[in-house]
Formats: C-alpha cells, structure tokens, sequence
C-alpha cells in the first residue's frame, strides 16, 4: 500500500501521517499500527512508538515482528528486563525466523 511504499522511500513523515489517518478509519488493524510504529521510530519519536507496537501486540499477538522492535527500542532505553522478556517473545513466536540466532545473541548479552 501507499505508507509501505512511503517508508520504503525514506518519507517517514508522510508514512506515519498516512498511517495515523489509517489507523482512525480501522482502529483494529495490527498491521497499521506496526507501520506507524516503524514510521515513528525513523521520526525520533521512540516513546510513541512503543505505544504503537504495544497496541500491535495487543490487537494480534501472534503477530511476531513488533516484539522484536519493542524488545530492540526496550534494549536502547536500558531497560534490560523487558528488553529480554519481549525479544524471547519474539523467538517463541517465530522460531524459524532468519534472524532468531542474531536475537538469541543479543538476548545472551544483556545483563
């Protein structure tokens, strides 16, 4: 769709404003809130973009990719406990992923 290609592009603005606007029309969809998750992040805005992966998770928590970005954003704040908690999620969730031994390493690294 149109905030993919947007991301895609680099327009992260433009992404995550098409993703808003989107999210408003269908509060439900995971799948919008983890690109506006993506889009934030590219923006600096971290803080919102937890929100937004959480929110992800809570609609669709089968859905493994926003744990993994969670788990990273949680490692970047320092906040070690959750970091580990979520990006084992993200493992459980999608074992056969390519980057589960990338994962598993860093789990193994922090504190």
């Amino acid at each position: 769709g149109k905030g993919k290609a947007l991301l895609a592009k680099g327009e992260h603005q433009k992404a995550s404003e098409h993703f808003e606007l989107a999210i408003v029309k269908r509060p439900s969809n995971y799948m919008y809130h983890y690109y506006y998750g993506l889009a934030l992040q590219e923006l600096y805005q971290t803080d919102r973009a937890v929100t937004a992966y959480k929110k992800a998770i809570s609609i669709n928590p089968s859905y493994a990719p926003p744990y993994k970005k969670l788990g990273l954003l949680y490692m970047q704040f320092g906040e070690n406990l959750k970091a580990r908690i979520t990006l084992k999620k993200y493992m459980a969730i999608s074992p056969t992923a390519s980057d589960i031994p990338q994962v598993k390493n860093l789990v193994d690294e922090i504190q």
